[in-house]
């Protein structure tokens, strides 16, 4: 009798031939259902392809992101306004009606789209169809909707984007590459937005640009492409075939700029380190090698309890550390980052870890195994890209609205399988070459800058022009200080001699406080020779009460028996003013001024409580 271990052995045996024959049969037929169809109807471009399934998952994909708003906020109040009231419906019908039929609606957006999504059974296409038309054409932007329904909804983004170092950190990598535009906030970083320049009236200007037919594409997945094509002509007939203004805001091609922004925060750690990267598949710059770089760098494992091929993921600093490589891509544009977070110390670790494995790919330290990995690792992130849902949606549609072609996976998974070695080692390259975006968030005093990490962040040619202009400015402030400083002694022996003519003798002022005599960094110098005909009295005055003043540009001799004459135990205290405010025009403030009110006083000498007062009053000026 054969035991229960033999027989299964031989079952396995027999079974395997079979199931390996079914596995490789059914691979074919799954990728080529990623290919949409496209077409126009009335003006609207859309695409679909048909999921075998019982609901349908349908989007208005509108080119109204954030790098086309004309005001800031713009983006985020249309998007908030979707499925709310319109000519022919409340907001209140809407949501039960689409509460009865089991479907969900969602807007949300990126740099370049403003998405609306609906999922639904199959079945009730032409409803959600005709409902999307209404929402681009007939919604009532309502000035009581706007203060008590969507200005909460932006002021708790507002809130939630200033408490993530992390989001803060990757929009102002966008901000230092592009600038305006691409480089634009997803989110207000201020309440600037939405308590300046954002009301009704703006946002309901804005729509007219952003639901023109010229402007949105219509994608849907899981519907028969004939019945879309034709509620979609039906439905859409009234939307504006142009935009009421045209959006010139973000339309020129995007350029890279690059730079280094420190932001201090108190709630965690971030780093980004940029770099341009590719465009979408649709636009004009794609670089299928960005994303097999991007791979390879990665950071996040795949496969559980293991740190995983990618070269930051070995490198990170300490298993809590987060980090993560994203190639982001636009229409005409792209950027490759690396985002880490957790401690401070750890940030400055992996990130200098990161520039060292860009270095070390750039010099062809790398085995062709990993690139390998790699390329199998960036072709199964887009064949699964493209099977989700909301991303083969948004990319279609950004597709069709920029480019007139929509998103093809396959063919991108085609692109990244031709990518060889050299071309990942020679991209590696022209990233050490090329300008970076570095931004920090977090405890600024352990993170590291940009120089510090051997990243080029300015342009040797302007830092050499900068470096010429700096010098001959320097020289022209020496030249202007000098004759300033000339001019100025001569304005002070001028003050001087009056104080001289006005007063032969200043008296000295008793007082009953104790002298505290100053010993930090004060130089003492030696009492000077009295003169032949100097008096007894005249030399008890002049004799040495305290701390000299310190060396200045100006005559000494003269203001040397002013300070002097005055350190008695009523000045003592001020002693230390006198010294730090011991400037060129701070002096002569100071004499001018004395000489002044002892003129006034019909010629009676100038006390040291004058000279006092005179002193506080040009250092409450100087430090405003």
């Amino acid at each position: 009798m054969l035991s229960r271990t033999i027989a299964c052995r031989g079952a396995q045996r027999a079974a395997r031939p079979l199931s390996t024959t079914q596995r490789r049969a059914l691979a074919a037929p799954a990728s080529g259902s990623f290919q949409y169809q496209s077409g126009e109807a009335k003006g609207v471009k859309f695409a679909s392809r048909d999921f075998a399934g019982p609901t349908t998952t349908l989007a208005l994909v509108a080119k109204a992101g954030t790098r086309y708003e004309t005001l800031p906020g713009l983006t985020e109040g249309l998007a908030n306004f979707a499925f709310r009231a319109t000519e022919r419906r409340s907001t209140l019908r809407i949501v039960r009606e689409s509460e009865l039929l089991g479907a969900s609606l969602t807007a949300h957006h990126s740099r370049e789209n403003l998405v609306l999504e609906a999922k639904f059974l199959r079945d009730d296409l032409p409803y959600f169809v005709e409902l999307f038309g209404e929402v681009v054409s007939q919604t009532k932007y309502q000035p009581h909707v706007y203060n008590e329904e969507v200005l909460p909804l932006i002021h708790f983004a507002h809130t939630r984007f200033i408490n993530s170092p992390i989001e803060m950190a990757i929009n102002s990598a966008h901000s230092l590459a592009f600038h305006r535009g691409l480089g634009n906030s997803t989110a207000s970083a201020s309440q600037t937005p939405y308590t300046k320049y954002l009301d009704a009236e703006t946002i309901e200007h804005f729509s007219k640009s952003a639901y023109a037919k010229s402007n949105f594409a219509v994608v849907a997945n899981g519907a028969d492409h004939a019945e879309f094509s034709k509620w979609v002509g039906q439905f859409f007939d009234s939307v504006p075939a142009s935009p009421a203004h045209q959006l010139t805001q973000g339309a020129d091609q995007t350029k890279y700029h690059g730079g280094e922004e420190r932001l201090a925060h108190d709630g965690g750690n971030a780093m980004v380190i940029a770099f341009p990267g590719s465009s979408s598949f649709t636009g004009q710059f794609y670089k299928p090698e960005i994303a097999v770089l991007g791979s390879l760098l990665g950071g996040k494992s795949a496969v559980k309890w293991s740190s995983g091929f990618t070269i930051l993921g070995q490198a990170k600093a300490t298993p809590s550390t987060q980090v993560n490589t994203t190639s982001a891509i636009y229409s005409d544009a792209g950027l490759l980052f690396t985002s880490i977070t957790g401690s401070a110390s750890s940030v400055a670790e992996t990130a200098k870890a990161a520039v060292e494995a860009i270095k070390k790919i750039a010099s062809g330290d790398i085995s062709s195994e990993a690139i390998a990995k790699a390329k199998a690792a960036a072709k199964f992130k887009e064949l699964e890209n493209g099977q989700d849902i909301r991303a083969g949606l948004q990319l279609s549609g950004n597709g069709l609205v920029n480019n007139s072609q929509a998103y093809q996976i396959d063919e991108v998974a085609k692109a990244i399988d031709g990518v060889s070695e050299e071309a990942v080692k020679s991209a590696a390259k022209t990233l050490l070459e090329s300008r970076a975006s570095v931004s920090a968030v977090g405890d600024l005093f352990a993170l590291p800058y940009a120089e510090e990490l051997g990243l080029k962040v300015n342009n040797n040619s302007s830092s050499n022009n900068n470096n010429n202009n700096s010098n001959s400015n320097n020289n022209n402030s020496n030249n202007n200080n000098n004759n300033n400083s000339n001019s100025n002694n001569n304005n002070i022996n001028n003050n001087i001699n009056n104080i001289n003519n006005s007063s032969t003798a200043i008296p000295r002022q008793k007082s009953t406080s104790t002298r505290r005599r100053s010993h930090s960094s004060v130089t003492l110098h030696p009492p000077q020779p009295r003169p032949a005909s100097t008096s007894p009295a005249l030399a008890r005055r002049l004799r040495p009460r305290g701390p000299a003043m310190a060396r200045t540009a100006y005559p000494r001799a003269p203001l040397r028996r002013i300070v002097k004459a005055h350190a008695n135990r009523a000045v003592g205290r001020d002693v230390d003013v006198l010294i730090y405010l011991n400037y060129l025009l701070f002096m002569q403030d100071v004499l001018g001024e004395a000489a002044i009110r002892g003129k006034v006083k019909g010629g009676r000498g100038v006390s040291a409580g004058s000279v006092r007062r005179v002193a506080e009053g040009c250092l409450r000026r100087c430090k405003g």
